[in-house]
């Protein structure tokens, strides 16, 4: 409780940080990855056409057995959505527990490469405040 707590709280700060007018929808995501588990390349927010996220905050929880599963991320400038290029550039930050990663939903593109073992992170979809074309 007291990391939704705690996540609740970002939005706040990286708006006056930012300089953008955000809101929180009334959801945090908890993510269990199995041994083997991956998650494909993509965006969170594709230009805020399929949702209005616009930040994304990361909170890991559990790793076990601390191998595997880290979070790829790639340079602003890749080939968008395809296959991992020899020689392009990307940072794997490991899932640690009470580790915190924020980054903008619609600028970063990032995976998550095959744990060894299982693990659990939150996830913060940290919105416009305008509303989408769904009305969200």
């Amino acid at each position: 409780l007291k990391c939704i707590r705690a996540l609740n709280q970002l939005p706040s700060l990286l708006a006056k940080e930012l300089d953008l007018e955000l809101r929180v929808p009334h959801r945090i995501h908890l993510a269990s990855y199995p041994k083997g588990a991956q998650y494909r390349r993509h965006f969170d927010s594709y230009k805020g056409r399929d949702n209005p996220r616009i930040i994304t905050v990361l909170l890991y929880l559990s790793w076990e057995p601390q191998t595997g599963g880290a979070l790829r991320v790639f340079e602003a400038n890749a080939e968008p959505g395809g296959r991992e290029k020899a020689g392009e550039m990307h940072r794997d930050i490991d899932p640690c527990p009470g580790r915190v990663v924020v980054f903008m939903a619609q600028e970063v593109e990032h995976q998550v490469m095959p744990s060894d073992g299982e693990r659990f992170a939150l996830t913060l979809w940290i919105w416009d405040v305008r509303k989408d074309d769904m009305g969200r």
